[in-house]
């Protein structure tokens, strides 16, 4: 069952694919994105916190599912029955490591992937000295979960593109729809230009991410997305073509 959440409080929301650990509200954790499936080994996975501090860290934990609308607008809900975290509180020792375990338990042949964030909360007790009017802070920490049925992929199409003028110089600015049952990154593939002439030149695989420009495109979504011209050399004075080409690795 899912219980819309009216408010959160969050020290970081992730949608990245490039950064493996942070150290961050006190604690250290590793990996912070999981990429899992609905079924045999891929269905768990494990997350590594650290406590560098000199005192004992308390860690509640919670499972937020991540849904989006046909645009990529997200909304967070508390989730209690699909992806099981074990245990879900801890109290981990100054200079401790504690692994936390994932299991998906929800349905073995999900027709969309699906994401969530595992929130680790850390209770910030009050000032020393009894002030029972200092103000108690909770700091939430999120690693993003993704989940998708084993074997399925992603379906990048180009609905539109123009190119727009910014502070930073031309852009093109490109809308792209995912009508595939798996989520991906845009810098998963490669990307073709291609003027009226029939110039065209190629972007590779990971390139955007490099630049900072990655976009998230979860199942049945449509983004808008701006990829930078610098360094193209096509006529831009006409319209550009884009084509998304898939990684086969």
């Amino acid at each position: 069952m899912l219980k819309y959440l009216r408010c959160k409080c969050a020290l970081l929301l992730l949608i990245s694919s490039g950064t493996s650990s942070v150290l961050g509200a006190g604690f250290e954790v590793s990996p912070l994105v999981h990429e899992m499936t609905d079924r045999g080994l891929g269905a768990s996975s494990k997350i590594q916190i650290y406590n560098p501090t000199d005192s004992i860290l308390p860690l509640e934990v919670e499972v937020k599912r991540i849904l989006f609308d046909s645009s990529g607008k997200q909304s967070i809900y508390l989730e209690d029955n699909e992806l099981m975290v074990f245990p879900p509180a801890l109290l981990i020792a100054s200079g401790a490591t504690q692994m936390l375990r994932l299991q998906w338990v929800g349905e073995t042949e999900i027709e969309e992937s699906r994401s969530y964030f595992v929130s680790l909360s850390q209770a910030v007790l009050p000032l020393a000295g009894g002030n029972t009017n200092a103000v108690r802070l909770m700091l939430t920490f999120n690693v993003l979960v993704h989940i998708a049925h084993e074997g399925s992929i992603s379906d990048l199409e180009v609905l539109s593109t123009e190119i727009i003028k910014t502070d930073v110089g031309s852009v093109l600015q490109a809308k792209i729809k995912n009508f595939g049952p798996r989520y991906t990154y845009l810098s998963n593939s490669g990307l073709k230009l291609a003027s009226v002439a029939g110039f065209s030149q190629h972007i590779p695989p990971g390139e955007l991410r490099d630049l900072g420009k990655d976009v998230f495109i979860p199942p049945s979504v449509t983004r808008k997305v701006q990829i930078p011209l610098q360094g193209v050399k096509l006529d831009l004075s006409g319209p550009i073509h884009l084509e998304v080409i898939p990684d086969k690795n």
